[in-house]
């Protein structure tokens, strides 16, 4: 890991008519720099997840509507747009989303509404991919996923996931 990243902002406030500077404020940002990485195609990610061929098809083309807050949101006409496009039943494309949110690379927040697993995927700028936390628990009871979105601390923060 590399060492953090800072960023300042300075905001200065002036009188209009006399260009007097009445404050100046400073706002330092410090956040992890961008971990290393490895590149890893999705086909590959397919292998390590065991997803069948369609789920892998459906995984690329998904992925494509993921949102800045890792989420995705499919209305009916999406999906019916989506399946033939991937030459697939809606029911298909369904059964395939669903074989996702069992291997954890999903996570069903809501009707029609997916939150895409921080540790494989993110879009955007680090500083804010890495806002975005995701964290698993095990119990007796099984296993709870939480997700917290800092820069938007109305979301709830747990979504159980589907046992297999």
């Amino acid at each position: 890991m590399r060492n953090k990243k800072t960023v300042i902002k300075e905001t200065t406030n002036v009188d209009q008519s006399t260009g007097e500077i009445l404050d100046r404020n400073f706002v330092a940002t410090k956040w992890n720099a961008e971990p290393d990485f490895v590149k890893l195609y999705i086909a590959d990610l397919s292998l390590l997840f065991e997803l069948s061929k369609t789920a892998d098809k459906a995984l690329f083309a998904l992925i494509r509507k993921m949102n800045y807050d890792n989420e995705i949101v499919l209305t009916s006409y999406m999906k019916n747009e989506m399946a033939e496009m991937l030459k697939m039943k809606k029911n298909t494309l369904e059964h395939c989303i669903g074989e996702l949110c069992l291997s954890g690379i999903f996570l069903k927040k809501g009707n029609n509404m997916y939150f895409v697993n921080p540790k494989l995927f993110g879009k955007g700028a680090w500083s804010e991919i890495s806002k975005i936390r995701m964290t698993v628990e095990y119990s007796v009871h099984g296993k709870m996923v939480g997700t917290t979105v800092s820069r938007q601390p109305e979301l709830p923060n747990l979504f159980p996931k589907k046992e297999q």
